[in-house]
């Protein structure tokens, strides 16, 4: 995991670069506007056996502390150096919380 390239992370790349008359999308390479994402706190990662509730509290602790979490990464073991298998973002919660009232 390198990092997750966000809205906002594409956002203050380009607040950076708005001094520059022109920017070259064509040569602009993701490790240079992913220097520009916010905290990795904003990603987490779990188990490809964890359960979907357990999914949903993870993004409800985050809000609790006053953090967004934008996204987890599913991986065979949960660790971060593990090769990713799927991604569940914000914009999945409501399907997922249907699911669990079913």
């Amino acid at each position: 995991f390198q990092g997750l390239l966000t809205a906002n992370t594409v956002a203050r790349w380009l607040g950076a670069n708005v001094g520059e008359d022109l920017v070259s999308l064509s040569e602009t390479t993701i490790g240079q506007v992913l220097a520009h994402t916010e905290d990795r706190d904003h990603v987490d990662f779990v188990a490809r056996d964890t359960t979907l509730a357990d999914v949903l509290e993870r993004f409800l602790a985050h809000e609790k502390l006053g953090k967004r979490l934008e996204a987890i990464l599913i991986t065979h073991d949960g660790r971060p150096a593990a090769k990713p298998l799927g991604i569940i973002v914000t914009y999945d919660l409501a399907k997922i919380s249907r699911l669990l009232e079913a």
